[in-house]
């Protein structure tokens, strides 16, 4: 029997659908071969099959010998309460951290986040002012009675406003990376009685945050100021609210477009540290994640600017993309791209493809204890500079889309 029709697929989200059927099933398979199985242990009949199209999609669900239809009506009356009825709006609390001094402000954006100090008796870094200190982000989002839809639909909504907080912000906002472990050094002062252990990395504060209906109280906490920059503050660019404003009213193609934009925007200032290379190559992925209107070959890729290079797909000549990605900036950009000149222009995408292609790294990624030297200092300064000219790009484009509806 095909399920298809059965299980509310025109009002539930397909991943949100299979992680309710792993719930109540308790196990599953796939996808392999176009497939997944959801079944209870040692017993493949008693199951549904879910059968994907070329894209993913879900296209048949069909049930196993020993499910009946009283199983099946069980199933769905748990899809029901759990992806459809009950979907209360209620407020997480999660713990990020910001680089520089400690906050000491909050900020509230409407009904939807805010951030503020941690409790006074929550750990913080002592005798230093610079480090990754501990902020509270709250912020509403849909839940549902099932732990793992609620899960993902909760850490979700946290990793989106990651992103736009470390767009709009002057400061990092990252969450814990608790879970990880790693080596530390266990100071003494004995020099000689200083070592080090493998320790479980992250942040750990012993009272439990409640899921409640509302934002914390900010009595007597300082709101934050845009565009202003002092020790112990939250830091906003100019404007930020207005922007948060364009943000939330984008349709779902230019948010969806916008929010990848910013996540690659987000991993380019995390990853630096390990990798300019890497850096640079999301800097640039954030600007394509906006460019529209890209010419392609009928295979689908996306043409560049070399009219006399072949798409490896389709063997048809390649250009334009690049002119499309100049094009973008020059409408977008800040004033240090008319800064650049038509050779630095160019080199921007086309370094971004020598990387991607394996043809080259940055320097200082092999030789990462070297600082002197012209080619160490410009690929740094121009890292600098590109990373400037994507956040005004990013900046610039949301500004005008204010227009759209």
């Amino acid at each position: 029997m095909n399920l298809v029709n059965k299980f509310f697929l025109d009002k539930v989200k397909q991943d949100e659908l299979e992680m309710v059927l792993l719930s109540y099933f308790g196990r599953g398979n796939g996808p392999h071969e176009g497939k997944s199985v959801y079944h209870k242990e040692d017993d493949d009949s008693f199951s549904v099959t879910i059968y994907y199209g070329s894209s993913g999609e879900i296209q048949s669900i069909e049930n196993g010998s020993k499910l009946s239809e009283r199983d099946i009506n069980e199933i769905l009356q748990k899809i029901s309460d759990e992806l459809i009825g009950a979907q209360e709006v209620v407020v997480a609390r999660d713990i990020c951290f910001v680089t520089g001094s400690k906050v000491e402000e909050y900020f509230t954006y409407k009904d939807i986040f805010q951030i503020l100090p941690m409790p006074s008796d929550a750990p913080q870094i002592q005798n230093q002012m610079w480090g990754h200190h501990p902020i509270l982000l709250e912020y509403k989002y849909v839940s549902s009675k099932n732990t793992l839809v609620n899960g993902f639909r909760k850490s979700k909504k946290f990793r989106e406003l990651i992103t736009l907080l470390h767009l709009l912000s002057q400061r990092f906002y990252g969450p814990s990376r608790f879970g990880q472990s790693d080596w530390v050094v266990i100071s003494n002062e004995d020099i000689e009685k200083t070592t080090s252990e493998f320790k479980q990395m992250g942040y750990w504060y012993s009272k439990k945050f409640q899921t409640d209906n509302s934002f914390s109280s900010t009595k007597g906490i300082k709101e934050v100021e845009f565009g202003k920059s002092k020790s112990n503050e939250l830091t906003f660019i100019e404007d930020a609210d207005k922007l948060l404003d364009i943000i939330f009213i984008l349709d779902h193609d230019r948010y969806s477009k916008f929010i990848t934009s910013c996540y690659w925007f987000y991993t380019a200032n995390e990853i630096w540290k390990t990798s300019y290379s890497v850096s640079y190559v999301c800097l640039v992925t954030s600007i394509e994640c906006l460019m529209s209107n890209v010419e392609k070959c009928e295979c689908g890729s996306a043409l560049t600017d070399k009219s006399i290079e072949k798409c490896e797909i389709c063997g048809e000549p390649k250009y334009r993309i690049g002119k499309s990605f100049k094009d973008f900036l020059e409408k977008y950009s800040n004033e240090e791209y008319s800064k650049l000149s038509k050779e630095e222009k160019s080199y921007i995408y086309n370094i971004r493809s020598t990387m991607l292609h394996g043809e080259r790294v940055f320097t200082r990624d092999f030789e990462p204890m070297g600082f002197l030297g012209y080619q160490k200092s410009y690929e740094s300064a121009f890292h600098r500079t590109i990373s400037s000219l994507v956040f005004g790009a990013l900046i610039n484009w949301l500004s005008d889309n204010k227009k759209v509806k």
